[in-house]
């Protein structure tokens, strides 16, 4: 999977992670949560196809941004989507 390299909030993230991340700022997430494990963060359903396009295997993507402003991506099945509560 291709990963950004260049400086900033994305560096070391997957390609797709700022047209996500646009998307979860826009209101575009399936599910906004907030917790004390994770603080904000925006979890995305994806599609068979989005699973293909991204070479994914698991069904969710969370974003989320640390306390140094870097976005970070998590793929995750159901049960570590649970998990992450």
């Amino acid at each position: 999977m291709r990963t950004i390299t260049a400086p900033g909030k994305f560096e070391g993230e997957p390609w797709f992670v700022p047209e996500l991340w646009g998307k979860a700022l826009d209101g575009g997430a399936n599910y906004d949560i907030y917790n004390s494990k994770v603080g904000w963060a925006a979890v995305f359903e994806l599609t068979n196809k989005e699973k293909k396009e991204y070479k994914i295997d698991k069904p969710y993507i969370m974003l989320s941004e640390d306390r140094q402003g870097f976005v970070k991506c998590f793929c995750l099945t159901q049960k570590e989507l649970n998990d992450s509560f």
